[in-house]
């Protein structure tokens, strides 16, 4: 299985930049922590998945990170990670047929 850092990364950084450009600015070592999480979250073997859709899970993961942190809720954890995950692994099946 390919590294999941290069799609990782920049799907993170999109949507870092997309949640910054609707106005929603913070310092981006205050959502490192979610992309640690990530990592964890996404890295083999617990799951084996398209670098298309661990880009946009990331992208998700960070505009939601983001949100979370500008508006005072409480930050993602892995366990609701888990959960989008499933979810999204389902509604975006293409990813998951060769």
């Amino acid at each position: 299985m390919a590294s999941i850092g290069d799609p990782l990364n920049a799907g993170y950084e999109t949507g870092f930049e997309r949640a910054s450009g609707e106005g929603l600015e913070l310092p981006f070592e205050q959502v490192a922590q979610p992309r640690q999480l990530l990592y964890e979250v996404l890295s083999p073997p617990s799951v084996d998945l398209h670098p298309r859709f661990v880009s946009l899970f990331a992208e998700q993961v960070a505009i939601a990170s983001v949100a979370r942190s500008f508006y005072g809720d409480s930050p993602l954890t892995s366990g609701k990670m888990r959960w989008y995950l499933r979810h999204s692994r389902e509604f975006f099946n293409s990813f998951v047929h060769p």
